[in-house]
């Protein structure tokens, strides 16, 4: 888990950048779904932009106003990362927090992926490599299909940054990739009317926002204890809103059209002014994780200066004295339990990683994927081989291949 226990201290962010962010693991010892047990992997960052697992023991992260990406690795399993190597450079730029790059994404292609560059990373036995890619339009957030095709989520907009094809073609959009006014957003009704642009930007009576301006956190649900029908949909967080949207890629002729599955409404809307989700991922369990800031002020400085709209609504409702409460939801579906087994893949061999590849959740075939990949075991390309040209299963031969 990333904590930015930095973030908008104050509305007017002058402590914002101070080395208090950190990477912790939570673990669930009993198996009963919840997690007890927490242990701060690395400790001490400035604004960390992402951690990404990266095989056995480690992450990946990198710092805000840096330019270099780190490998933390806990070498005598204590939970405490004790090695740091440098991974690769020339990957940051400076500028406002929420102008840097943010997340890495391991793809099926084996690819590492971030918002904002417009090149992609490649780990090999020799050393880092790097490629250029288009530009991706994107801001907050990187995730995958079961195709293993690469989709972006822009900021500002509230919409996907890229995702029509593959993004080391190139860029190419559609004029009708987003159906009508799927740029307005529809929250529930909290009263509140803390909108960056004011009056104009503001449904009344309801105080919310008329379109999205804070999206974060994309996930395409790939797992396998929630409805069939959400797997391969679009989901991301509104902070602004307080909404968690949904959308349904609709192919037509190979090109992609995006549409509210819930039209004027949304897939989750709370009353809670202090819901604040900023980020969704498939889970182990086959469910999705929902990381919520839950937190008054999320805009700070300069656009919650004092003397703005925005300041005086923070103000009114005393926003800017509830910090410090995140918290990771478990979307559940009524009569579907979680699948509560553990996974112990770092213990286990390459054959038995081969097996994970036919899991019917995307989230163990992608990390199997990897370790597979990092331990350059060849012994499994006999059964990598079989998997690709006897399985029923698509994605199990999709994932074989790469």
């Amino acid at each position: 888990l990333l904590e930015l226990r930095g973030y908008e201290q104050t509305p007017d962010g002058i402590d914002a950048l101070v080395p208090t962010g950190r990477i912790s693991t939570h673990e669930d010892r009993d198996g009963d779904g919840t997690f007890e047990h927490h242990t701060v992997f690395v400790d001490h960052l400035l604004f960390p932009r992402f951690a990404m697992p990266f095989g056995a023991d480690a992450i990946l992260t990198s710092e805000t106003n840096r330019d270099e990406v780190w490998k933390y690795t806990d070498t005598n399993k204590d939970g405490v990362a004790d090695k740091k190597e440098l991974f690769t450079t020339g990957f940051g730029r400076g500028g406002s927090m929420e102008a840097q790059p943010s997340n890495l994404m391991w793809a099926m292609d084996n690819w590492l992926y971030s918002t904002v560059n417009s090149f992609r990373l490649r780990w090999t036995p020799a050393g880092v490599i790097r490629e250029a890619t288009g530009p991706s339009s994107s801001q907050w957030g990187v995730t995958q299909d079961n195709n293993g095709k690469v989709w972006f989520q822009h900021g500002a907009s509230g919409l996907p940054g890229y995702f029509q094809f593959p993004i080391h073609y190139g860029n190419f959009a559609t004029s009708d990739q987003f159906e009508p006014d799927l740029e307005m957003v529809w929250p529930a009704p909290h009263m509140i009317g803390d909108v960056q642009a004011g009056m104009p930007g503001t449904r009344w009576p309801d105080g919310t926002v008329v379109y999205g301006t804070g999206a974060a956190g994309n996930a395409i649900y790939r797992g396998h204890r929630l409805p069939q029908d959400l797997v391969g949909d679009y989901l991301h967080g509104e902070v602004v809103a307080r909404s968690v949207r949904r959308l349904r890629p609709v192919r037509t002729e190979g090109l992609t059209q995006l549409r509210n599955v819930y039209p004027r409404r949304e897939f989750i809307r709370s009353l809670d002014p202090l819901f604040r989700p900023v980020g969704l991922s498939n889970a182990p369990d086959g469910t999705i994780y929902i990381a919520d800031m839950y937190r008054g002020v999320i805009e700070g400085a300069p656009w919650a200066k004092e003397g703005t709209y925005l300041w005086e609504k923070i103000k009114q409702y005393q926003l800017n004295k509830v910090l410090g409460h995140g918290r990771v939801w478990r979307l559940t579906y009524e009569g579907m339990t979680p699948d509560r087994t553990k996974p112990r893949m770092l213990q286990e061999t390459a054959a038995q990683l081969v097996q994970h590849l036919s899991h019917a959740n995307g989230w163990w075939r992608d990390t199997a994927q990897q370790l597979l990949v990092l331990k350059q075991d060849k012994a499994v390309a006999p059964a990598l081989k079989t998997l690709v040209r006897t399985s029923k299963n698509e994605l199990a031969r999709f994932h074989a291949l790469w």
